[in-house]
């Protein structure tokens, strides 16, 4: 009988959106240059930086929490990669949200009860 394939998970993950260019710096991660972008939008009331600002802090929440309950990579590289996946989609619609200057709010709000729900939390 064969070994079932140890990285088969691999094939079962969706296709990841891939960000923009403009989304390539300052940082290494989109999700910080995309708060950035969004912090820097004057257009953006006081309600909607709240909540970007809540979305900081869940997705730094979510990195505490893995590398701290689930030990980081070494506990389980599936578990990672599903909650890159999580964060990945969101910020995809954080950001299509942004540009098409609809919704961003309710994107942003989808986003915190999303990654605070991953690690099995209440958002902040």
């Amino acid at each position: 009988m064969k070994e079932p394939d140890p990285w088969g998970w691999l094939d079962e993950l969706p296709d990841e959106w891939k960000p923009p260019q403009e989304l390539e710096a300052p940082t290494s991660d989109p999700g910080v240059n995309l708060a950035i972008r969004l912090l820097s939008d004057e257009r953006l009331d006081h309600d909607v930086q709240v909540l970007i600002g809540q979305w900081i802090a869940e997705r730094s929440l979510l990195t505490l929490w893995f590398l701290g309950e689930r030990h980081g990579a070494r506990g389980n590289m599936k578990v990672e990669a599903e909650l890159a996946y999580l964060d990945n989609t969101h910020q995809h619609a954080v950001f299509d949200a942004w540009t098409s200057r609809f919704g961003v709010a309710d994107a942003l709000r989808e986003a915190i009860r999303a990654l605070a729900a991953a690690r099995g939390a209440e958002p902040r």
